[in-house]
């Protein structure tokens, strides 16, 4: 199996985990969201030690600009068409592109449930700023040994 289609099976692998995470985030199943990071370290550790993708030796490492989608190497022209078998592929590059935008979409899921339970906790830390709750009892009376009447005018 060549390296690009070590690549693309990897990406449609981590496209399918990350569609679970999301899954397993918005249901809060904690246990499935593990199991998926288990799954997704070796594939992004295939990724962050494959060749293709880390810098090679300097004069034959593929370059990218990713605003035009164009992929040239250094040894041909621009308007050649790459004979690199590791060339990036346009299906490639357009399952990284997808891999990354779930990625960003899990990413934001997580912040603000993050940022949910922060509040949370900060409300549940801090005592209560000037206000008084005010619970009642059973007999519908103020808890506490407070009471609601209010005091009687003086007559003068």
């Amino acid at each position: 199996m060549s390296l690009n289609q070590q690549i693309v099976q990897s990406l449609r692998k981590l496209e399918l985990l990350l569609e679970r995470e999301f899954a397993a985030l918005k249901t809060q199943d904690l246990d499935d969201f593990d199991n998926i990071q288990q799954q997704k370290a070796p594939i992004l550790r295939f990724f962050a030690e494959s060749a293709f993708l880390t810098n090679g030796p300097a004069n034959n490492t593929p370059s990218t600009d990713v605003s035009a989608g164009d992929v040239t190497h250094p040894d041909q022209q621009a308007d050649s068409k790459p004979s690199d078998p590791h060339a990036l592929t346009p299906e490639l590059t357009e399952l990284a592109r997808h891999c990354q935008t779930l990625h960003r979409r899990n990413e934001i899921l997580i912040n603000r449930k993050l940022e949910a339970v922060r509040g949370a906790l900060q409300a549940l830390r801090s005592p209560a700023q000037g206000r008084d709750v005010e619970m009642y009892d059973r007999l519908g009376k103020l808890a506490g040994g407070r009471t609601s009447k209010r005091p009687v005018d003086q007559e003068r």
